[in-house]
């Protein structure tokens, strides 16, 4: 499936992190986190890998989830350790890591160290009230666009 790896100048050789891109399961790449997982990076001295999965409508739930615990299991194929791993993700990925950390517990798979969901998009009903009463404030993940991208 493919995607990018950042390893930072300083890397300790063991420490790994699966950074999910956002997008609401429908847009975006890997090319679109790069800069962030560099951050990520340099700041923690683990290496990178910012994999691709499928997006729908081609490829509805549970396929990105699928992909997501995929890599994982590659990583650590790879030689990885669980406990020099995080999976993080940002918006939907940061749902979508929460997700992947549930599927790999369900199917017994050794656990990462830990997620880091940067501010989760987890209600894919888009049930909460905040998307009311934050309504004129947030003009980007508006009730509409969240609903249009969850179906």
């Amino acid at each position: 499936m493919g995607g990018l790896w950042a390893t930072p100048q300083n890397w300790d050789g063991e420490s790994a992190i699966v950074y999910l891109y956002g997008g609401g399961y429908v847009i975006s790449s890997p090319h679109s986190r790069r800069k962030l997982a560099g951050h990520l990076t340099n700041a923690s001295r683990a290496r990178a890998l910012i994999p691709r999965y499928h997006l729908a409508p081609e490829r509805p739930f549970p396929s990105a989830v699928e992909d997501a615990a995929a890599n994982y299991r590659w990583l650590l194929g790879k030689g990885y350790r669980p406990e020099r791993v995080v999976i993080a993700g940002d918006s939907s990925a940061g749902g979508l890591a929460v997700a992947t950390m549930l599927k790999l517990r369900g199917d017994g798979t050794s656990l990462p160290a830990g997620g880091v969901p940067i501010s989760p998009w987890v209600d894919l009903a888009c049930t909460g009230e905040t998307l009311e009463t934050n309504a004129a404030a947030d003009l980007t993940a508006t009730k509409a666009s969240l609903m249009r991208m969850a179906s």
